[in-house]
């Protein structure tokens, strides 16, 4: 959706890829690691990491954010055979 797309490079979000097993996550990132924590932001059930945009637009530009689609949401890939579960959840974004 092209409004998505404009409000995240508005915010300076930038989408990412990353693998694990059999999985490959969809996630959006601002700022860089550091000294400071980072804030890890996962959706619930009917969700997806877009939601975190209406936030993210009042939280600082130096902390670094991460918006994760949990499996099966967006560009996240899903499995039939996933535990999903709130420990299954838990585990996976763990690893």
């Amino acid at each position: 959706m092209v409004i998505i797309w404009y409000w995240r490079r508005a915010l300076g979000m930038q989408i990412r890829y990353a693998s694990y097993d059999d999985y490959q996550f969809c996630y959006s990132y601002r700022g860089r690691p550091g000294h400071r924590p980072s804030i890890l932001l996962l959706h619930g059930f009917s969700a997806h990491k877009d939601m975190w945009l209406s936030l993210v637009k009042f939280l600082p530009k130096h902390l670094h954010l991460i918006c994760v689609d949990m499996p099966g949401h967006e560009g996240t890939t899903r499995s039939s055979l996933d535990d999903f579960s709130i420990y299954g959840q838990v585990k996976r974004i763990h690893q």
